[in-house]
């Protein structure tokens, strides 16, 4: 005789205990937020467009603030949701797997991997075509580049002509505008612009979006924000801020990602990392869980910290990361100090000056007129020209505004000397790059003339210059 649920029978021919592979559905990853959930919607509608058969979608361990009250309205409007405990891993064909690599980030649904016949994985990270543990004979892997795993999916669904109910555009389209920081994100592709684009026409509502976008903090999260401000430290990198926070609470605390975003941009800083331990849940124990939180503005470059965490079981992308693991409360915040102080160590020397000048500047003498120093500036393109005294030091800078004052005043005869600007905002040739910014954005000036100890001009700094290096242009 065999279990009343037949599991483990080997009799030959039992017809009770064959069970229909006839199971389609796509998970998300726990903790589950919009790129995660609307992927899964989306590539569920795929999925059964595809093979006539339906597939659901899963999410196997709890959502992300926002997506909760997402869900708390429009759930009914997404009928593929399952829930996970409904699900019997027997019946398994096929499983998609969504912005994610990792078994351990499956939450209830880790073994249904490997129970499956079919197992498609579709990532935008690109650790997962080296770090992927989720095992299946049958297993695919798709990976691509660009700023949203759901970029991907609304591009498979859009070359097999689908058409989308407008609350699943809408989901898409959050996911897209999440995931990218409003296309502002440097993951950011045309293709995600594109996929935004396609969404639209599928009756993506801007009001939605635009709701749901502009996250509003919880009393519990202002809370933990108020802590942060007041708790944080600051270390100065070659020119860079790097700040430290370490929170301690006594339940889990979701939307940490929203509130550590809040900490960069309040404290003005340029990278942050965020520590927050919870008490484990046994009361004789003394570990506790502690997450971690990295985040970086756009101008720091040279600096990974999703392939840093991937050492510690997280991930994420370079400029935004993240990290759990359990170990004694003792250790933990040792623990953040160790990561920020890896974190430190990827930043780079500053770029200097002297490496990035333009060395051809040109200049004219205090004798020149306006009309002369006119000409010069249309002969050479450029908005601005260096003003030297008889010795070649120094005197000020006559810009495009100032020729224009003179032909106002039909003065253009005059020597420029009576037009100069000085004294003028100059650098040194081993100044670095974030002084010229600096110096340029409070004095709203677009050059800097670069001067050694004698007050000889030996470059200048434009704001081009400052945008090359900046990645900007």
């Amino acid at each position: 005789a065999h279990g009343s649920d037949h599991e483990g029978c080997n009799l030959h021919g039992c017809q009770c205990c064959v069970v229909p592979r006839d199971f389609d559905v796509a998970v998300c990853h726990i903790s589950t937020d919009f790129d995660s959930l609307a992927a899964a919607v989306g590539l569920a509608r795929w999925r059964s467009a595809v093979t006539g058969e339906k597939a659901v979608v899963v999410v196997p361990g709890g959502e992300h603030p926002s997506v909760q009250r997402f869900l708390a309205l429009y759930k009914q409007m997404l009928p593929l949701l399952f829930p996970a405990k409904a699900v019997d891993p027997r019946r398994l064909r096929w499983v998609g797997i969504v912005d994610n690599y990792r078994k351990e980030r499956l939450g209830a649904a880790a073994e249904w991997p490997e129970r499956a016949e079919q197992v498609a994985v579709y990532d935008h990270h690109r650790a997962a075509t080296t770090n992927c543990d989720i095992l299946n004979p049958n297993l695919t892997i798709q990976v691509d580049e660009v700023g949203a795993t759901t970029t991907m999916i609304a591009e498979m669904l859009r070359d097999i002509g689908a058409t989308l109910e407008p609350a699943e555009a809408t989901l898409m389209a959050l996911a897209i505008h999440f995931d990218t920081g409003n296309l502002t994100f440097e993951t950011t592709t045309h293709r995600d612009v594109g996929a935004l684009g396609w969404l639209m026409t599928q009756g993506a509502t801007q009001r939605t979006i635009n709701e749901f976008t502009h996250q509003m903090l919880s009393p519990e999260q202002q809370q933990m924000l108020n802590q942060g401000l007041q708790s944080l430290t600051r270390q100065s990198i070659h020119g860079l801020t790097l700040a430290r926070v370490f929170l301690e609470s006594e339940t889990f605390r979701k939307g940490m990602s929203t509130v550590a975003q809040d900490i960069l941009d309040l404290s003005g800083s340029d990278i942050l990392i965020l520590g927050i331990t919870t008490k484990a849940k046994k009361k004789d124990s003394n570990e506790v869980q502690l997450s971690i939180i990295g985040r970086a503005r756009a101008r720091v470059d040279g600096i990974d910290m999703g392939e840093m965490f991937r050492l510690y079981g997280g991930g994420g992308h370079a400029k935004a990361a993240s990290l759990s693991t359990k170990l004694p409360a003792e250790d933990a915040e040792p623990f953040v100090n160790d990561v920020a102080d890896v974190v430190a160590g990827q930043i780079q020397p500053a770029l200097m000056v002297e490496e990035f000048m333009n060395r051809s500047v040109v200049s004219c003498s205090v004798q020149t007129s306006m009309a002369q120093a006119k000409e010069l500036l249309l002969a050479h393109d450029i908005s601005g020209l260096v003003v030297l005294d008889d010795v070649d030091k120094l005197v000020g800078v006559i810009t495009r505004y100032d020729i224009m004052m003179a032909e106002l005043g039909n003065r253009t005869e005059t020597p420029v000397t009576a037009w100069v600007t000085r004294p003028c905002k100059t650098l040194p040739p081993d100044a670095p790059l974030h002084d010229a910014e600096r110096i340029m954005a409070e004095a709203r000036i677009g050059r800097l003339p670069v001067i050694d100890a004698e007050r000889k001009v030996i470059g200048i700094v434009t704001r081009t210059d400052v945008l090359r290096q900046r990645h900007l242009v």
